[in-house]
């Protein structure tokens, strides 16, 4: 944890790589690599890990929170598709949850804007 706070991501990831080597261990560890990995900007292979802690049995709160943390991960991937699926399953476990119902609104809008027709999207009029 120490490593991650002060910004020495490769350390901390190596770090957690080890400790998740313990059963005891494994989800927490999965899941603060793939935040690791968030901060460093990989989404995509925070989502790997993210999805592994998920797989490891998290339940309640913590299963909440990873499928809040996918959603973000998600989202600063560019896929605001898979982003919205994840925030939504994090509010079907509990709506107040970290205001994801902002976010929620927050990618459908964008989701809206970027489809033809959609209340955001201008219309493009050529006269010639």
């Amino acid at each position: 944890m120490m490593f991650r706070e002060l910004g020495m991501l490769d350390d901390a990831i190596a770090n957690f790589e080890r400790a998740a080597q313990s059963p005891s261990r494994a989800l927490t560890c999965r899941e603060m690599i793939g935040l690791c990995h968030l901060e460093r900007g990989e989404p995509l292979v925070a989502v790997e890990h993210l999805q592994a802690a998920l797989e490891l049995g998290a339940e309640g709160r913590a299963a909440t929170n990873l499928r809040y943390e996918i959603g973000a991960a998600y989202e600063a991937a560019g896929n605001d598709e898979l982003a919205l699926q994840w925030f939504e399953a994090c509010a079907a476990d509990d709506g107040s949850f970290r205001e994801v119902g902002d976010r929620i609104a927050d990618v459908a809008q964008r989701l809206s804007s970027d489809t033809p027709g959609g209340d955001g999207k201008k219309s493009k009029i050529s006269y010639l």
